[in-house]
C-alpha cells in the first residue's frame, strides 16, 4: 500500500498536487493508492478525490504492514514526520530545496543535490525523474513559423497576479504582433474573467478564459508559445515541445535553473522578486520573431523531459 501526504495550501499552487497525481496513477496500476491532507474541506482535496482516489484525515492514519508514505509540501514539522516514521515502513520525499531532513529513505529531486548525501537515504536527483504526466507528450509536434496560439498560465494560485500583469503587457505593444487565440487559465471570480477578456480582445479576437482540467494536456500541445511560471508547468511544457516565457514565481524554482540545459527551453523574464516590464515585452517580441530560437527550445525540451520520469 502507498499513500501520498501533499501539502494542498492554495497559497501554494497545484504543483505539489499535479506530482504526486502524475506519480499516483502510474502506482495504482500496482498498488493501492490513497491520499493524506491535513484539511479535506480544500479545493485540491477535491481535485484528488475527482480522480478516484480516498483521501484521509491526517489524524485518522493508521499503522499498516509492508507500506510507504510519499511527502510533498514544506511545512511538515518533525511531530507529523515523526507520526508518519511511526505508521509507515517507508518514508519518500519528493525534494524541492537544497537540504533534507535525514528521517526520508529516498528522497526524488529534479535537480541535482550537490554534496549533499545522508546516511540511510538514496538519492534520485536529476531532471530526468521530473514527475509529469505522459500526456503532455507531443514527439511529433512541429514548430510553426509564425506564432498563432498563445497560452498563458500561471497555474490554480497565481498571488502575484502575473497573469493580469502579462495581458496588460501585451496590450501595450498589441500593434507588434497578431495572434489567432489567446487562451488564459483562470479559476477567480467572473468579475475579474471578464476585465481580462476585456483587455486580451485588444489584440485578438478569439480569448478563452477558464480553469483547464483534462485539456491542459492538448491546451499545451498546440499552443504555438506559453507564457508561465517555472516549476511542474515549465516541465511541462518542456515535455510537449512548446517553446515559453517563464517568470519564476517562487524561490524554490530558482534551484531549477542550476541546469544549465534548462535555460536553453525558455527565456526567464523576471521573478517574484521583481516583474521585469521591458525584459519581459523584450523576450516576447524576440520569441514572436524568432522561429529558429523557437525550434531550438522545442528540441531541447522534448530532449531534457521525456514524461517518463514517474
Amino acid at each position: 500500500m502507498i499513500s501520498f501526504l501533499v501539502d494542498i495550501k492554495l497559497n501554494l499552487g497545484a504543483g505539489h498536487t499535479k506530482r504526486c497525481l502524475n506519480l499516483a496513477d502510474e502506482l495504482r496500476k500496482y498498488v493501492k493508492v490513497f491520499f493524506i491532507v491535513k484539511d479535506k474541506k480544500n479545493e485540491f482535496s477535491n481535485l484528488i478525490e475527482k480522480k478516484g482516489y480516498k483521501v484521509i484525515s491526517l489524524n485518522k492514519i493508521k499503522k499498516t504492514k509492508n507500506s510507504t508514505c510519499i511527502v510533498d509540501g514544506y511545512y511538515f514539522g518533525n511531530t507529523v514526520l515523526k507520526l508518519l516514521k511511526k505508521n509507515f515502513d517507508n518514508l519518500v520525499y519528493i525534494n524541492d530545496k537544497k537540504t533534507f531532513n535525514s528521517i526520508f529513505n529516498i528522497v526524488i529531486s529534479n535537480f541535482k543535490l550537490k554534496n549533499i548525501r545522508a546516511k540511510g537515504t538514496f538519492l534520485i536527483d536529476d531532471v530526468q525523474y521530473s514527475l509529469v504526466n505522459p500526456l503532455f507528450k507531443n514527439k511529433k509536434k512541429l514548430v510553426r513559423k509564425n506564432i498563432q496560439n498563445l497560452f498563458i498560465n500561471f497555474g490554480m494560485s497565481d498571488s502575484m497576479d502575473f497573469t493580469y500583469k502579462s495581458v496588460c503587457l501585451l496590450n501595450k505593444i498589441k500593434d507588434k504582433f497578431n495572434l489567432k487565440s489567446v487562451r488564459i487559465a483562470s479559476n477567480k471570480k467572473n468579475y475579474y474573467k471578464y476585465n481580462l477578456k476585456k483587455i486580451a480582445s485588444e489584440f485578438s479576437d478569439k480569448v478563452e478564459i477558464k480553469e483547464y482540467r483534462n485539456e491542459i494536456y492538448e491546451v499545451v500541445k498546440s499552443s504555438d508559445l506559453v507564457i508561465g511560471s517555472a516549476g511542474v508547468g515549465l516541465l511541462e511544457r518542456m515535455c510537449s515541445g512548446t517553446p515559453s516565457l517563464t517568470i519564476i514565481t517562487a524561490k524554490n524554482q530558482e534551484l531549477f535553473f542550476t541546469n544549465k540545459n534548462i535555460k536553453k527551453t525558455t527565456l526567464i523574464s523576471g521573478s517574484y522578486k521583481k516583474f521585469e516590464t521591458k525584459l519581459f515585452i523584450n523576450n516576447f517580441l524576440k520569441l514572436y520573431k524568432n522561429f529558429k530560437l523557437r525550434e531550438d527550445m522545442a528540441m531541447w525540451g522534448k530532449k531534457i523531459v521525456d514524461g517518463d520520469g514517474a
